[in-house]
């Protein structure tokens, strides 16, 4: 049971409008809205936190500027929203 509700919760942010990850490709545009945090797990489990948490916050892109799996994990990320020209 435990395992299907990760593998849905994993899965969501795929089939939404979820939040993305900045690319210098991508950051034209955009403005500057807050930064987060997360911790506990593996570097793609910490990322995914990020995703997570930067579509609970509403924002359409996030960039990880920081991430340490050491001991239980420790992940930040500064986040951005598309500017309409």
């Amino acid at each position: 049971m435990k395992s299907a509700i990760i593998a849905v919760l994993v899965l969501i942010p795929f089939f939404s409008n979820a939040a993305q990850e900045l690319t210098r490709n991508s950051s034209e545009n955009v403005v500057r809205t807050g930064s987060i945090s997360v911790q506990g797990g593996t570097h793609s489990e910490l990322v995914t936190k990020l995703a997570a948490k930067a579509e609970m916050k509403g924002s359409d892109f996030y960039r990880v500027t920081y991430i340490n799996t050491r001991n239980q994990g420790y992940a930040t990320a500064t986040l951005y929203n598309s500017v309409e020209m």
